[in-house]
């Protein structure tokens, strides 16, 4: 939502040339004035202070009788004083002829803002050197911020004056202006802050002002003409006198001049300059001079050449003249159609945009009023959820770039785990610890501001993506493929993602179910795996994973792990390999001669093989079931070697490598499970008087045939 802003209004042009005016004025009156009237500051903060009066009596204890607060000012006396800003109060305690002296009292009359005591309901003026004037009677008296009197003469420190007067005339000679400030600084009399200011003008007031001024009114004279305006702007840098921001205005104004500008109406000050360009019909010219100036950007300048015959003409909302105005009247919402159709005519807002407006009735979530306050308020993490639902209930988004953004954030979801660690710390950068815990949420919805960083996020680590995402999809076990293409649906669509092709946004979440299904399970098989493998495996996997991770996953704690794991396990299939073969050839050192020969016929030599076969077992079982051992009849079965189990023997694929998101699987082909058996031959065991008489190895088929 954008608000009517109209910046460059006519009368606005016044204002902002009047500033870069410096207000010379007001910099005359700096330098002719060595301290500001702090005591007003001083009297408004509510603190205590003493009114001690001079040279004046007024008795007024009779004044509707002896209730009434008035009471008598005595010369010679001191009066305790408090003004209450919140309350407008002012408290006054002191000798009161009519009531012994113990009244208190306040009024809400008169303000020290405006120079001005109220004592028992007499006003009183006071001004920065803090004497107080009485309007009929003069100076009645002066001010002190401790009960005593400070200024008793005759005073050393200034010349030894020994009067009001004589001092007054003593600090008006500009040769004594350090030992006037020295004094009012450590009498309460000027703070700390305008002492220094004071010292640094002490030049000013020996004449040595811009223009050798030494007054306010030569000082003024001299800076209100324009072709003195870097002399001027030059002292005022020196000394502090102008805010940052209005002195890069003046320098503007002064550049503009040296450029062959000249001022609307040729201007002079701040009060000429305000009233010429206050004119209407003058609007033109004041525009022109403040984009040569610098004051308005070309865009500025040309929005404001587009409402200004607007405004002359009459046709602005409820006949405003000024930015002031026509802010004040288009912030009421009962005028919020008026001034968006005003907005639209003078080109300010698109009409699309008007529309948005008009159906929100001028006010975005959280009451924002324009696009800079909107977008502030929505990029706010806390705001997101209410921005969204806001834009989806006004359709302030359009159906497709709805459906655009939804999908976009399904697609982040999926690729959260296969995303780089970049990516990850990126987001966390940018939006918080808690980001991905609301991203897989589907909680999070990015503001205008959050789907720039977010896309950068991705695009910086675009490459690492696409490699990984590739990585996992190509280590995918048969189930976890199987999860992808019913997903997926349509034939062929997980070999296009595969061959490097963009997944659609509704298969977002098909990819990430599927693949936190694959990691689960891989993570249950690296698990049973791991109480299975060889120590030289385990080793080997610890080494590259680290031993603290490995012991983790094997207790079934939440490990994080990603496709590296793959890698870690391929590396380590060798490791693993070997320590197969070597368990094999160990076992089968120990079989009967008749049995080594008989699997050696059709495995060949096991010290030679790079592999063990998937079906070792099976056929171990082959090669004991057609041994015949020559048992005699006189010897006895515990003496009988208990020969090979099948069993010692692992099959291939008990040493594959956990599946899952990790990595492909190491064995080859297809077995049975450990310990299956070929059918056994029951006439090998029909000479046997008893089972028991068999080798442990072959005892188990015995019984079988013999029914034991």
């Amino acid at each position: 939502m954008k608000k009517i802003n109209f910046n460059f209004a006519v009368s606005n042009f016044a204002v902002l040339l009047a500033a870069a005016f410096l207000s010379f004025s007001g910099i005359a009156a700096h330098v002719a004035t060595a301290a500001d009237n702090a005591w007003a500051d001083y009297i408004n903060s509510g603190k205590t202070f003493y009114v001690i009066f001079d040279a004046a009596t007024f008795d007024d204890s009779g004044w509707q009788g002896a209730k009434d607060p008035m009471g008598t000012l005595k010369a010679g006396e001191t009066y305790t004083v408090v003004y209450n800003p919140a309350t407008t109060n002012w408290a006054v305690t002191g000798y009161n002829e009519g009531t012994g002296g113990s009244l208190s009292f306040g009024y809400k009359t008169t303000s020290p803002k405006d120079g001005k005591l109220n004592l028992w309901g007499r006003v009183y003026a006071f001004n920065a050197s803090g004497e107080v004037v009485d309007s009929a009677y003069g100076l009645v008296g002066h001010l002190s911020k401790t009960a005593k009197p400070q200024s008793v003469y005759p005073i050393k420190e200034l010349g030894s004056c020994k009067s009001e007067a004589d001092c007054k005339s003593y600090c008006d000679n500009q040769n004594n202006i350090s030992a006037c400030v020295s004094y009012g600084e450590k009498n309460g009399l000027l703070t700390k802050e305008q002492a220094e200011q004071s010292k640094k003008f002490a030049d000013v007031l020996k004449g040595e002002g811009p223009g050798q001024c030494n007054s306010k009114a030569s000082c003024e004279a001299f800076c209100s003409d324009l072709k003195n305006i870097d002399s001027c702007l030059s002292f005022a840098e020196k000394h502090d006198l102008i805010p940052a921001g209005a002195l890069k205005e003046a320098k503007q104004v002064a550049q503009a001049l040296k450029s062959g500008a000249t001022m609307p109406g040729g201007c002079k000050n701040k009060e000429s300059c305000s009233n010429y360009c206050a004119v209407s019909t003058h609007a033109e010219e004041c525009l022109g001079f403040a984009e040569k100036a610098g004051f308005v950007s070309a865009e500025e300048a040309s929005l404001a050449r587009k409402v200004l015959p607007l405004i002359n003409s009459g046709e602005s909302p409820g006949g405003c003249k000024t930015k002031a105005e026509c802010q004040k009247y288009c912030d009421n919402d009962s005028n919020t159609t008026e001034c968006l159709n005003f907005a639209e005519k003078a080109g300010l807002i698109s009409p699309e945009d008007a529309a948005i407006a008009k159906k929100v009735g001028g006010k975005g979530p959280g009451g924002c009023r324009s696009k800079d306050t909107c977008d502030a308020f929505c990029n706010n993490l806390g705001n997101q959820e209410v921005c969204f639902q806001f834009a989806k209930e006004h359709d302030i988004i359009p159906s497709d770039k709805l459906k655009e953004i939804e999908d976009g954030m399904g697609r982040m979801r999926a690729g959260l785990k296969q995303s780089p660690k970049e990516v990850i710390q990126c987001l966390k950068d940018n939006f918080g610890e808690n980001v991905i815990g609301q991203i897989e949420s589907g909680k999070f919805m990015p503001g205008p501001e959050m789907g720039a960083k977010i896309k950068d996020c991705f695009e910086k680590n675009m490459g690492k993506m696409v490699e990984q995402l590739q990585g996992a999809l190509n280590q995918a076990p048969p189930e976890t493929v199987a999860c992808l293409e019913k997903g997926l649906g349509e034939s062929g669509e997980l070999e296009k993602i595969k061959a490097g092709e963009a997944p659609k946004p509704e298969q977002g979440d098909v990819l990430r179910k599927c693949f936190e299904n694959m990691r689960v399970e891989g993570m249950k098989k690296f698990q049973e795996g791991l109480g299975q493998m060889p120590e030289e495996a385990r080793a080997c996997i610890e080494e590259k994973l680290g031993k603290d991770k490995v012991s983790a996953i094997e207790r079934g704690e939440d490990v994080e792990i990603g496709p590296e794991i793959g890698q870690v396990m391929q590396g380590c299939a060798g490791t693993i390999k070997e320590s197969a073969l070597k368990m094999m050839e160990d076992r089968l050192s120990g079989a009967p001669p008749e049995i080594r020969d008989c699997i050696k016929s059709k495995i060949g030599d096991v010290s030679k093989m790079t592999s063990a076969p998937s079906n070792i077992q099976e056929i171990i079982a082959g090669c004991m079931a057609n041994f015949k051992p020559n048992i005699p009849a006189s010897f006895k079965p515990e003496n009988i070697p208990e020969g090979l189990k099948p069993g010692d023997i692992p099959n291939g694929e008990d040493f594959k490598i956990p599946s899952g998101n990790f990595g492909p699987s190491s064995g080859e082909g297809s077995a049975p499970s450990a310990g299956v058996a070929p059918a056994a031959d029951c006439s090998l065991f029909a000479s046997v008087p008893s089972c028991s008489y068999v080798p442990e190895a072959a005892r188990d088929m015995c019984e079988k045939c013999k029914g034991d």
